[in-house]
């Protein structure tokens, strides 16, 4: 968060285009050692 320059950035946002916020994860893969833990458990 940049305090010095725009305090409220949100204001600068136009209310008429989409906006994406955030994107996590956007390709999903597995995870080798949560496969492990689950072959474990069977």
């Amino acid at each position: 968060i940049n305090k010095s320059g725009n305090p409220e950035p949100w204001e600068s946002v136009n209310p008429n285009k989409s906006q994406k916020l955030v994107t996590i994860n956007q390709e999903w893969k597995s995870i080798e050692e949560l496969e492990k833990v689950k072959k474990m458990m069977k």
